[in-house]
């Protein structure tokens, strides 16, 4: 009989816990660890799973090992999804155990005390975790194109670490530390060219996956600070694959050459919403902003390598994002308003017993009172579908559509951002 894991309450409330994975040689294998309470306060080491939850079918699950009272192991069992099984398979250590937080295991998702107490400590679970590791799933693609994706992805970053590669038209221009062998460099963008045409859309997989289109994955990235990108049985690091995404976005949609382009980015709809979502996760900062990716001697986190108003773009761009609970709308975003400015802000507590209408109403009342004072306007159209119960002055977070911002000085005709929003009805 299959027992069915209950957790225990946690004792302080700055207590999480670490999901110590056993070894594997046999990726198919079933996954088994143990759970054990830390304190954030004690500098824990960890490393913090980001992924897509995904479909929950078919069942998958988790054992967790636990030892009786009479000392004896008891097994018992932790529902997953298939997209999370399948990261913890592909991510566990063949030889040795690994520790990892991972949402769906680490917080009892039966239990909203727990959620509202975990909640606002998961962007300082990410800022304090040893590492990020973020899990794109390639899902049915072949094998073969799958590693040869991923070893472009390399390359591309080392190509652009050495400037050798123009990830913009304009590169050479802007960036006064190009090489001079212009032959060179120009040998350098028709051989990646020329791999871009050979994997064609699989190339192109990795930066439209789902998982850019979730709203919890901007705060596990902008918190992190070293992030690995496992794509398949292959891992980059961010900053290979921010060149990448740079590459196949900037460079590839809009390439002088009519035959350097990428099939899925000449739909101008699919890049912009693309370029949204991506630009929502630090992905494709601007061509002076990526270098900042590239300082080693930089100690914070990849927030933190941007300017100040990124947080505020993020917030804004968020409303474009999916979440599978629309409270997770606002909350999601809490890392954009920083610890110790917070309680100004009436979103400062996290409560799924609330209603959509509160929360929602206390997000943008948040957002104005962080941008009160800044260049950053913002306006949206509404669909037919908006929740008529919210004050007109509020955004239906629940719909995934983005809002459009203006940086600059006020401008006639372009709405405040302090409540004096006028709404167009679609």
């Amino acid at each position: 009989m299959a027992f069915r894991y209950q957790h225990q309450p946690l004792k302080t409330q700055r207590s999480i816990r670490a999901f110590t994975i056993a070894p594997s040689r046999d990726r198919k294998a079933p996954v088994q660890g143990t759970l054990l309470e830390v304190n954030l306060d004690s500098s824990p080491r960890f490393e913090a799973l980001s992924y897509l939850w995904g479909n929950p079918e078919p069942e998958s699950s988790v054992a967790i090992l636990t030892q009786s009272t009479s000392g004896t192991q008891k097994t018992s069992y932790l529902s997953v999804t298939p997209n999370c099984l399948s990261a913890l398979q592909t991510l566990r250590f063949r030889f040795k155990p690994r520790k990892l937080w991972v949402d769906a295991i680490c917080i009892d998702q039966t239990s909203t005390a727990e959620k509202n107490q975990q909640v606002p400590l998961m962007a300082e679970i990410y800022g304090k975790a040893k590492q990020v590791l973020v899990w794109l799933n390639p899902g049915g693609q072949d094998e073969k194109r799958v590693q040869q994706t991923s070893q472009l992805l390399l390359r591309v970053g080392w190509l652009y670490r050495m400037r050798l590669l123009r990830l913009y038209e304009s590169d050479e221009q802007a960036d006064s530390r190009m090489p001079k062998n212009t032959k060179l460099v120009a040998a350098c963008d028709k051989y990646v060219d020329s791999n871009c045409q050979k994997l064609g859309d699989s190339f192109n997989a990795p930066f439209l996956n789902d998982y850019f289109q979730r709203v919890w994955t901007v705060q596990e990235i902008a918190m992190a600070h070293s992030i690995r990108v496992h794509y398949g049985a292959t891992n980059v690091s961010w900053r290979d694959f921010v060149a990448s995404g740079l590459f196949a976005v900037k460079r590839g949609g809009f390439a002088r050459n009519q035959e350097a382009q990428i099939d899925v980015f000449r739909d101008f709809e699919t890049h912009w919403s693309l370029l949204n979502s991506l630009e929502s996760h630090f992905v494709l900062p601007d061509v002076y902003g990526i270098e900042t990716l590239f300082d080693r001697h930089h100690k914070g986190n990849i927030l933190s390598k941007f300017t100040s108003g990124t947080a505020e773009l993020a917030l804004i761009k968020s409303k474009g994002l999916k979440a599978t609970q629309p409270k997770d709308k606002a909350y999601a975003m809490l890392w954009a308003f920083p610890d110790s400015s917070r309680v100004a802000y009436p979103l400062r507590h996290v409560d799924y017993d609330k209603s959509i209408d509160t929360i929602f109403t206390e997000f943008t009342t948040a957002i104005f009172a962080k941008t009160k004072g800044s260049s950053t306007q913002f306006y949206w159209v509404n669909s037919a579908s908006r929740n008529p119960s919210l004050p007109s002055w509020v955004p239906d977070w629940k719909e995934n559509t983005s809002m459009s911002f203006y940086l600059g000085p006020k401008v006639e005709g372009v709405p405040s951002r302090k409540g004096r929003i006028t709404e167009t009805q679609t």
